[in-house]
């Protein structure tokens, strides 16, 4: 993820996530065990539509389709 952005979104286990929504649960150790990036190839990445992004449509079936754009080459230099 960081190719591409310098903050990383939380992934929780599934097993995980009522430790995270827990109200009671403050200790830092393990709060801090749940804040860990993916392995790499977790998630998938591929270039959509430019004007879809910051907008409502995005949501909608089909508009998340893979453009088609060989976005590699703009990666190899992050």
């Amino acid at each position: 993820m960081a190719r591409i952005h310098d903050r990383m979104p939380v992934m929780l286990q599934d097993d995980e996530v009522d430790s995270c929504l827990d109200p009671a649960l403050s200790d830092p150790g393990r709060l801090t065990r749940l804040l860990k990036a993916p392995p790499e190839d977790f998630l998938e990445c591929y270039p959509v539509e430019k004007n879809l992004l910051n907008s409502g449509l995005i949501d909608a079936p089909g508009r998340a389709d893979n453009a088609g754009v060989d976005y590699a080459p703009l990666l190899r230099g992050i």
